[in-house]
């Protein structure tokens, strides 16, 4: 297990990198966009997206079609730490940290002001992306605090 095999600071921050991953699958499900009265996810809104279809730009049907798979990908990070494999956990959630942070981060800012019949609200974005800023952070400072001991040329 994790507390066994890694000094305290990879511990500490193994533990920090969990806890932004579970704000950044939460934060999905939150409200991401108001259209009237109705407020809808991330994924309800990757889910219309993706039905509309995008001839000009088929990139993005993929990328509508994986923002699914987000949780999941924040699920098995958080279980490859608990298992102690940290330096996998760790890259897979710096890459997933750094794409939902991305995605999260330029829908507020893209949306935000937004006052007409369809707007942004911030809270699902906000929480993605501070939660993926705390996953980011926590797995950088886990892979290394992994190395442990003094850091070279400090005698």
């Amino acid at each position: 297990m994790l507390t066994s095999r890694y000094p305290p600071a990879a511990l500490v921050s193994a533990i920090v990198a969990i806890a932004g991953l579970l704000a950044v699958g939460i934060g999905g499900f939150l409200p991401w966009v108001r259209s009237g009265l109705v407020v809808r996810s991330s994924f309800e809104i990757a889910g219309i997206a993706e039905r509309l279809g995008s001839r000009a730009y088929p990139i993005l049907d993929v990328m509508f079609a994986c923002w699914v798979a987000i949780p999941l990908v924040c699920v098995i990070c958080v279980g490859l730490f608990t298992l102690g494999l940290l330096r996998s956990a760790a890259a897979s959630a710096i890459i997933v940290s750094l794409l939902a942070g991305t995605v999260a981060l330029a829908t507020y800012v893209l949306g935000s002001g937004g006052s007409g019949a369809v707007a942004v609200v911030g809270t699902g974005p906000l929480t993605t992306c501070i939660g993926a800023a705390v996953a980011l952070a926590g797995s950088v400072g886990a892979l290394l605090g992994r190395r442990g001991g003094r850091p070279s040329g400090i005698a």
